[in-house]
């Protein structure tokens, strides 16, 4: 999949355990509204923004919303896409591990593709759907965040132009309640104060100059103690960084527009940020002044000339239904409890747990290994033999070995389908259950497939020096190998990516795919070991006492070595004869570490003189020389 698809399925994932935290805090709204501070609320919601918009979470081996089991959408299965082997950039995917099927697609096969299923597991209940619909969903939600995100700029351009063409004389009334306010509030900065027909009742707009709007004649329907209390309110959004919270919240809608929940979230904090800004400002006012603040917001509401729908702006009059609750908030306001700061903190404790924890995933744990003290290298040896051992590690070490081969050869094999691939046998079996892909030469940890026999749908496979196992197909399954024709096996043995040795066992299984390979279904898996076999490669994956280990090999093997080696012998053959006595003498050899300490030396210089005049023979090489020695792969060169 694109890149967009995977960030489409990530917020899809995000909204969706986002999702039952809101209808959690909507019911906590409910039930505790009158038993949690409001500024405690408004921050469960800005703790669901950010959860929708930050994906790290810290796993936990315990959680409310899944025990032990990960309550989100994830992909189980992706297909891999095709690509040309010749575009730029594929050769170093395909070193870096990456498998791609090579070459250009066929129009049926590009067909079938595009309608791939794609396996999701939601509260460990399966769902499919296509490539396609991924990926048109993915755009439709691409372009409808973009959207938003240019009505809200095109708003706010048309906001501040507005502005300055309605822009009338400040009251000075209105300029000395703000300085006073400001005094009293402890705000550094004096806001910039803007009387404008645009607004019919006062607001905060602005993140980074806030300004305070004012609707013209304003100051003249009020006393100086309600026009006190209007400019306190205003500032207390400031002094809060309300409008922040609000941009913050709103980054969540644009990119959630999908989730009705989070329109949802964003309305109930909106009106939550309005109680904890009135509770803001009781807390600076004195005991008794209450009802003078009550009385003003109802003042300001009869008297307001028009609603304000201003883009990022919050305004101490938000709609009727609301006012009532804020009146009888501001009436059962008690000074000094603390009884609602600390029930709401333990709320907010608790969606912090719930919405920034998961569960833990099942980890591969690789097996301990015993480690051995390692001497100096240039010591008679490397580690200490056998015998030199303590008794128990030797008792632990038999053990382990006894119990190993008890596990190997209780290891249960179900032939399930044969085929050739390019013309190279090709075997589909079961290993414990799971399924994996075998050619001649593969290993299933101490087993050997020695033979694949296409016509008499066998194999054979062999265990140290036991006698033969020969499995036939028991369960017939039907199973599409994929075809690679001539001209697709001679492009690969062009690829010098394909003929090296370490592009083949460099090749390591995915993190992700390891790590939920036991919850992935079969038909996925199938198809996953399909896509490496379709690149070229066969992956014989292993699933055994939560392990997963695999034998990766190229596919067409014997000719992989035939061209390796004639390649080498025409760079040889194109040099001289003393060129050839050079570079052959500077191979180099092994150092005996069991030596004197003098021997190695002298080895180890004979070594680096070799190795001088195999390097000044590379240096001097023709063109012609040069272009047949970087066609020999990595690992045929010394």
């Amino acid at each position: 999949m694109s890149g967009i698809e995977h960030v489409f399925l990530a917020a899809v994932a995000l909204s969706w355990g986002a999702a039952w935290l809101i209808l959690l805090l909507v019911a906590a709204r409910l039930v505790l509204r009158r038993h949690v501070a409001p500024g405690m609320l408004f921050a469960g919601w800005l703790l669901v923004a950010g959860m929708l918009l930050m994906p790290l979470r810290l796993p936990v081996p315990w959680h409310p919303l899944g025990l032990g089991q990960t309550a989100k959408l994830r992909p189980a299965a992706l297909p891999l896409p095709a690509v040309d082997a010749d575009a730029p950039g594929v050769l170093d995917e395909l070193q870096a591990g990456v498998a791609y099927p090579l070459g250009p697609v066929a129009p049926e096969i590009a067909a079938r593709q595009a309608t791939e299923l794609i396996n999701f597991d939601v509260f460990e209940v399966s769902v499919s759907t296509s490539r396609s619909l991924v990926g048109s969903a993915a755009l439709i939600w691409l372009a409808g965040a973009a959207g938003l995100l240019l009505l809200r700029g095109i708003a706010v351009m048309r906001l501040r132009r507005k502005l300055v063409r309605t822009r009338l004389r400040v009251d000075r009334r209105i300029a000395a309640a703000v300085v006073q306010g400001c005094a009293t509030l402890g705000i550094p900065r004096t806001p910039e104060i803007v009387v404008t027909s645009m607004v019919g009742t006062p607001a905060l707009w602005g993140i980074f100059r806030p300004q305070l709007l004012f609707p013209a004649g304003f100051a003249d329907r009020l006393s100086a103690d309600e026009l006190r209390w209007v400019v306190q309110h205003e500032l207390a959004h400031l002094r809060r960084r309300d409008l922040l919270a609000q941009t913050f919240l709103q980054a969540a809608c644009i990119v959630h527009w999908f989730n009705p929940l989070v329109w949802l979230a964003a309305r109930l904090a909106r009106h939550d940020c309005e109680l904890a800004c009135d509770a803001f400002v009781l807390r600076h006012a004195k005991a008794d002044d209450g009802g003078d603040y009550g009385r003003t917001l109802l003042k300001v509401l009869g008297r307001a000339s028009g609603g304000n729908r201003l883009p990022n702006a919050v305004g101490i009059v938000e709609g009727k239904r609301l006012l009532l609750k804020r009146i009888t908030r501001i009436a059962d306001y008690r000074r000094g409890h603390l009884r609602p700061v600390l029930v709401g903190a333990m709320l907010v404790g608790g969606f912090v747990f719930v919405g920034y924890t998961a569960p833990e995933s099942r980890r591969v744990e690789k097996p301990a290994v015993e480690s051995v003290p390692v001497t100096d290298p240039v010591a008679p040896a490397l580690r200490p033999p056998a015998n030199r051992l303590s008794t128990e590690m030797q008792a632990k070490l038999a053990a382990r070995r006894a119990e190993t081969e008890a596990k190997q050869r209780a290891m249960k094999f179900d032939l399930r389908a044969v085929g050739e691939v390019g013309g190279v046998p090709v075997a589909l079996m079961d290993v414990n259950g799971e399924p994996t892909l075998v050619i001649q030469g593969s290993r299933i940890l101490a087993y050997g497939v020695q033979a694949i026999d296409p016509q008499r749908k066998e194999l054979v496979l062999r265990y140290r020096d036991e006698p033969v196992r020969v499995l036939t197909i028991t369960d017939p399954r039907p199973v599409e190998f994929p075809e690679i024709p001539p001209e697709r096996v001679e492009q690969m043995l062009r690829n010098p990516a394909y003929l090296d040795n370490l592009s083949a066992y460099n090749r390591s299984i995915p993190a992700a795919v390891i790590q939920a390979w036991g919850s992935i279904r079969r038909d996925a898996k199938e198809s996953i070991l399909l896509n490496y076999l379709r690149s070229g490669f066969v992956m014989t994956y292993v699933f055994q006492d939560n392990t997963i280990s695999a034998s990766p090999r190229r596919l067409f093997e014997p000719e992989i070595r035939e061209t390796r080696n004639n390649r080498r012998l025409a760079f040889i053959e194109s040099l001289s004869p003393q060129q050839q006595a050079d570079y052959a003498g500077g191979l180099q050899s092994v150092i005996n570490i069991t030596a004197p300490r003098e021997v190695q030396e002298a080895q180890t210089a004979a070594g680096k003189e070799r190795a001088e005049r195999q390097a000044k023979v590379i240096e001097n090489l023709t063109p012609d020389q040069r272009a047949l020695y970087e066609a020999i792969p990595a690992g045929q060169k010394p």
